[in-house]
C-alpha cells in the first residue's frame, strides 16, 4: 500500500479526526489474494480533500480534459467502480458524469471508488515471468491518475490551503494534545 506518509497527511485539511490513513486518504495498492492480483488507485468516501478535489476536477473544463484524457490513455483492462458493485466499466471510457456518479455511490455506500487492473490469480501464476513488469507498468500509470486527482498543496483545487489551513492545524494541534493527554493517562494506570 502506497499511502502518504503521517508528515504529509498533517497538512490534508480534514473537518474530524484521521482515526485510519487508509479510509482517510487516497492510496496506491497492490493487491495479491486468493483469488486476483490487483494494482489499484482507491478512493474511499472519508478522504474529504481527494474527493472534493475530484469533484473540483471535473466541475472545471481544463481540468477535466486533462483528467480525461490521461484516462482515454490507459490500458483496455483497467477499470473503475464501486467496490462491492458487480460490474465495473472500463476506465479509457469514463466520461465526467460517469466519475460524478461513481463518487455519489461511493459516498451513499460508504465504499471506495477503485480505479486498476485486476488479473486472476491462475493467469497470474502461468505469466509469473511477465506479471512483474506489467504490475509496474499499471502502478505507474495509476501514479499519474493519483498525481492528477489527489489534494496536495501543488494540486489544491478547493483552495483549502487558502481558506482553512489555520482552522485545520489548529484541530490537528488539539488532537495531538489529546493524543498526549491519553498516552499520559494510560502511563498513569
Amino acid at each position: 500500500v502506497f499511502v502518504r506518509g503521517a508528515y504529509a497527511r498533517s497538512f490534508v485539511p480534514r473537518t474530524a479526526p484521521e482515526l485510519d490513513p487508509l479510509r482517510s486518504h487516497a492510496y496506491l495498492a497492490l493487491t495479491i489474494d486468493s483469488v486476483h492480483v490487483a494494482v489499484s488507485l482507491e478512493l474511499c468516501p472519508e478522504a474529504e480533500a481527494d474527493v472534493k478535489n475530484v469533484r473540483a476536477r471535473i466541475a472545471d473544463p481544463t481540468a477535466l480534459l486533462e483528467l480525461t484524457s490521461l484516462l482515454e490513455s490507459m490500458p483496455d483492462e483497467f477499470a473503475i467502480g464501486v467496490i462491492g458493485v458487480p460490474s465495473f466499466p472500463r476506465a479509457q471510457s469514463a466520461t465526467a458524469d460517469d466519475i460524478r456518479a461513481l463518487l455519489d455511490d461511493s459516498q451513499r455506500n460508504r465504499r471506495p471508488l477503485w480505479m486498476g487492473w485486476s488479473v486472476k490469480r491462475e493467469v497470474a501464476l502461468a505469466h509469473a515471468g511477465e506479471i512483474d513488469e506489467l504490475l509496474a507498468d499499471a502502478l505507474v500509470a495509476l501514479a499519474h491518475v493519483y498525481k492528477l486527482v489527489v489534494w496536495a498543496p501543488d494540486n489544491d483545487l478547493i483552495a483549502a490551503s487558502r481558506r482553512g489551513a489555520w482552522k485545520a492545524s489548529r484541530a490537528r494541534a488539539e488532537e495531538r494534545r489529546e493524543r498526549g493527554r491519553e498516552e499520559r493517562r494510560t502511563r498513569r494506570k
